[in-house]
């Protein structure tokens, strides 16, 4: 009995990736990778699995494996289809910080500049007891910003592949906010390195 294996991305385009024929199921005979965008990136494993290194953006998509098994005429046909899903780890939130001095209050706000669909929350840390509050959302709005309190917010960015958090942001925003008139000021917490 013979074999003949086929490897292909279905979408968002139709890419024929790796053929062989052989003996054996599971073993690489003749094989040929057919599209120039998967040369050295596409191998069988010992483990019968078949394994695409350094993944791209690109590479997301459906994909099928068939195995044909071939007598003097086909005798049957395997499918494995999959959906393969590439996400780009996120970076370090970038924290814009807005103060009123003369209320005092202030309005943080975060964003994450790169990475597949990142989610974002707030965790507060309270005082010396370590205990966090998650708040989920974007901005938070705070009161009192004298730093009485000792707390500090940090912003959470996730996706399925990765996590990092912005810098603490302490509470003193406003340590003098007993002088007169009222006090406008932005800062970015972001990593510089």
């Amino acid at each position: 009995m013979k074999y003949e294996v086929t490897a292909r991305r279905e979408s968002p385009h139709s890419i024929k990736i790796l053929g062989w024929n052989s003996d054996q199921p599971f073993s690489i005979g003749n094989a040929h990778i057919v599209h120039p965008l998967y040369r050295d990136r596409v191998q069988l494993t010992v483990n019968r699995s078949l394994l695409l290194k350094n993944v791209h953006m690109e590479d997301s998509g459906e994909y099928r494996i068939q195995t044909n098994y071939l007598g003097a005429v086909l005798r049957q046909r395997d499918q494995l289809t999959f959906h393969l899903k590439v996400f780009e780890p996120v970076a370090q939130p970038v924290v814009k910080v807005t103060t009123n001095c003369s209320v005092p209050a202030a309005t943080l706000t975060c964003s994450a500049p790169n990475g597949t669909n990142p989610l974002l929350h707030w965790e507060k840390v309270l005082g010396f007891a370590g205990n966090t509050v998650v708040y989920n959302g974007t901005t938070l709005h705070l009161s009192n910003v004298t730093g009485r309190e000792r707390d500090s917010y940090t912003c959470v960015a996730h996706n399925p592949v990765s996590q990092t958090a912005s810098e603490p942001v302490t509470t003193d925003l406003c340590p003098d906010s007993g002088s007169a008139g009222e006090r406008e000021r932005e800062q970015s917490y972001t990593d510089t390195t």
